[in-house]
């Protein structure tokens, strides 16, 4: 996966409920987010979409930023197994079944 791939962004504290759709941004554990070190099986990622904007954050960064809402348009540290790359067909899929149909005169 590269930054460019998006990706869903399950519960960490569930099964199968995405919380927020982003960006995988890296799953070196030596990368720091937040200037803290990710560590084994964590990866960063940019929120796009609070999904469930009232989730709790797996690793929340202060007592003011811990709900997905709060994280939109931010890097967070998230478990690598909460993880799932969104892909290129399945978008195109979702994009044909929500489009309007197209008018022709």
């Amino acid at each position: 996966m590269t930054s460019d791939d998006k990706i869903n962004i399950y519960d960490w504290n569930s099964t199968g409920v995405i919380v927020t759709e982003g960006r995988l941004c890296s799953t070196d554990p030596d990368d720091l987010v937040n200037d803290i070190p990710l560590g084994p099986g964590a990866a960063i990622v940019k929120v796009d979409v609070a999904v469930v904007e009232d989730a709790y954050q797996w690793r929340p960064v202060s007592d003011e930023m811990f709900l997905m809402s709060h994280a939109v348009k931010m890097k967070i540290s998230w478990p690598q197994n909460k993880i799932q790359q969104i892909s290129q067909q399945a978008m195109k899929e979702t994009i044909s079944k929500n489009s309007s149909p197209k008018v022709i005169f």
